[in-house]
């Protein structure tokens, strides 16, 4: 009995976990809840530098893309960051495998940041949950074995804070 209410339990604690991970600097916290998120290709004002980069995660069907943008703020807001730009919103199959870390992303890796195959994965998806298909993201076509039932929802982002003055004069 105390096995299966100790079960019980774990599985109300990971159902709509949200993975985050982060790499980058990190300043005094901001108080408060001030942080502005920018969408992706959002004018950001001008002075804001990036501090580093954060990726946030969680199931599709269980967590929420304004959950993940609020943890994507309380994260920032932490470690001194003033505004939070999305570069990514993804929906993956789980099949695709796991999250990317931060720190193996690269320029090499552009296609990850695409917008197009994310683009199409979610016109998919105004169908109905579980209606994308695999070979969006390089499956066969038609392949049973390679259709996902299970979705990831990702958000990619930059931590920004204003930028440090530069010295117009030097010291004699």
């Amino acid at each position: 009995m105390k096995l299966t209410v100790l079960s019980a339990a774990l599985l109300l604690l990971t159902a709509g976990c949200v993975r985050f991970e982060y790499q980058g600097e990190s300043f005094d916290a901001i108080p408060g809840n001030d942080t502005v998120i920018y969408a992706p290709g959002a004018k950001v004002p001008d002075g804001l530098a990036v501090i580093g980069t954060a990726i946030v995660s969680g199931d599709y069907q269980d967590v929420s893309r304004d959950r993940l943008e609020e943890r994507l703020q309380n994260e920032a807001a932490a470690r001194g960051a003033t505004a939070v730009r999305l570069t990514a919103i993804q929906i993956l199959p789980e099949a695709a495998g796991p999250v990317i870390p931060v720190s193996e992303l690269s320029a090499e890796a552009g296609d990850l940041n695409s917008t197009q195959r994310d683009q199409s994965l979610r016109r998919e998806f105004d169908g109905g949950y579980g209606t994308a298909s695999y070979n969006l993201l390089g499956g066969k076509v038609n392949d049973p074995a390679a259709s996902a039932r299970s979705y990831r929802r990702i958000l990619r982002a930059e931590f920004l804070r204003p930028a440090r003055p530069k010295c117009l004069y030097r010291h004699r």
